[in-house]
């Protein structure tokens, strides 16, 4: 290729294969004079944006350019005219959220257990809270599965990726799901559901004058 210009940006593209501006499946494009692709994997998210490779370096020239970009084992690796680029990204360690597409800190993993696994807590305690007369069980119930889901899915993505467990993620989800728990069980002591045992809805109360 041969860039009309060094100062085009966004990035802009040289060559994708993309739906649209957010949703994409590789993107091979210039930033200045550097050089940005990005790739959609479980990693990187359905726009390859949470974890890309970039050039820092000032790599392109308005001269004719060849660029390989590789994708192999979860390692891209990029080409310029035969030199291959001294750094390279390795997914397969990156700190990333699988699906989330944020990178892991305090904030991002409290948001990965709210959106995950404290629906599943809180409606299953909603659920069974209004159903059971066992108070225990429906608290123990709805926090087993949600832990339980949390603790499956770590496992796998630390299986799938060759990576350790996440120890402070799944303490973080767990506070969530019991957060969750607690909610659900709220909720359905202030609006307690009539059991159909009970004769039906209860009779409105009527005001004497």
């Amino acid at each position: 290729m041969t860039p009309a210009d060094i100062v085009q940006n966004g990035p802009a593209r040289i060559v994708s294969f993309s739906r649209d501006s957010l949703a994409r499946n590789f993107t091979l494009g210039q930033d200045g004079a550097d050089i940005d692709f990005r790739l959609r994997t479980p990693i990187s998210g359905p726009n390859g944006t949470a974890v890309n490779l970039r050039t820092r370096t000032s790599s392109l020239a308005p001269r004719k350019t060849h660029v390989v970009v590789t994708y192999e084992q979860g390692v891209e690796s990029l080409y310029i005219d035969r030199h291959r680029y001294p750094a390279n990204v390795d997914l397969r360690k990156a700190d990333i959220l699988i699906s989330f597409g944020t990178p892991k800190h305090t904030l991002s993993k409290f948001a990965y257990a709210f959106c995950y696994f404290f629906p599943v807590s809180f409606f299953l305690s909603l659920f069974l809270s209004q159903r059971l007369k066992n108070s225990m069980a429906a608290l123990l119930i709805p926090g087993a599965v949600a832990i339980g889901l949390l603790t499956f899915a770590e496992l796998h993505q630390a299986y799938s990726f060759g990576r350790s467990l996440d120890w402070a993620l799944l303490t973080y989800g767990s506070v969530v799901a019991v957060i969750g728990v607690l909610s659900g069980a709220r909720v359905a002591v202030v609006n307690p559901r009539v059991s159909p045992s009970s004769g039906g809805a209860e009779r409105p109360i009527l005001n004497s004058r």
